[in-house]
């Protein structure tokens, strides 16, 4: 049986000046309106799911009490309170979801709620999928957020973040899985890169520093499983349309597409694709490899 461990972390985008637009009367705007919600953990597969339907659905609440402030001032502490149970109640839901999904297909499925940034997290997954499964073939460390700011604004906590989502994560989780996997004396490891982690991207010191680390952390525990019968590879997504990019314009899609070289935005499956190859047979032979997934975008 194949046990797929999928772990993913999202984020609720919101606008930098959005809670601004609310009002600057309340301190607490500024504090609110300057960072991404705290995300929560998905399983891998609800990657194409369609995370800015939340979005607009928070955003129109919010708005609809902006009508009306100056009449009444807005509660922050209310509105961000409203903000983590809407997001609460839609990560469970798209975890039923996919769920019900994959059983339906005959896959034994089963969900585990955890941050990905704690080790305790790994270490819980590790055990359960031990107990119930008995082993695991492959591991997909999909985890990321992003906390987009320039250097000079970013604080500590705002690199910190990041990195502890995206690259600490990713390790807690191969460190935990890959014992498993070295008592099997195989398995299949696919750590989610980023060409932003190839190239650079302003803006994106963190994001950029945490999947410049998956590279490296994937090439050495690649060395290190290999005579073991494991295979560890990454992916580099391009630009590809996610929840994530939901809220940019059509304009600012075709203006991103250009740089492109096959002229468009990858979508969700052409990642899918490449990890569905890395994780079975037909990459028997390919360790310690970054496969680029991005249209050409860094040639």
């Amino acid at each position: 049986m194949r046990v797929t461990i999928d772990l993913d972390r999202d984020i609720i985008i919101i606008p930098d000046n959005f809670f601004k637009k609310i009002g600057d009367e309340n301190d607490k705007l500024e504090k609110y309106g300057a960072k991404p919600v705290d995300p929560l953990v998905r399983i891998w597969h609800s990657f194409e799911t369609a995370m800015n339907d939340t979005n607009n659905r928070l955003l129109t609440q919010t708005n609809a009490k902006t009508s009306t402030r100056k009449k009444k001032p807005v509660n922050v502490d209310e509105t961000v309170k409203s903000m983590e149970e809407h997001k609460e109640s839609f990560v469970k839901k798209e975890a039923e979801k996919t769920a019900a999904e994959l059983s339906a297909l005959g896959t034994a499925v089963k969900v585990i709620k955890g941050d990905v940034a704690d080790p305790e997290t790994a270490k819980k997954v590790a055990a359960e999928a031990k107990a119930e499964f008995g082993r695991v073939d492959i591991l997909v460390n999909n985890a990321g957020i992003t906390n987009d700011k320039l250097m000079m604004r970013m604080t500590p906590a705002d690199f910190t973040k990041v990195i502890d989502a995206n690259l600490n994560g990713a390790f807690y989780m191969m460190k935990e899985i890959s014992a498993l996997m070295v008592k099997q004396r195989s398995g299949a490891i696919i750590n989610m890169a980023s060409v932003s982690g190839l190239k650079g991207n302003p803006a994106q010191v963190n994001y950029s520093a945490s999947k410049a680390g998956i590279v490296g952390m994937t090439l050495s525990a690649a060395k290190e499983l290999g005579r073991r019968g494991i295979r560890v590879n990454a992916i580099a997504p391009g630009f590809v349309e996610t929840d994530m990019t939901s809220v940019l314009t059509e304009e600012q899609k075709k203006s991103a597409a250009q740089n492109i070289t096959l002229g468009r935005m990858g979508q969700p499956e052409d990642i899918a694709n490449a990890a569905l190859f890395l994780a079975s047979d037909m990459s028997s032979y390919i360790t310690g490899q970054v496969i680029g997934v991005d249209g050409g975008i860094i040639m």
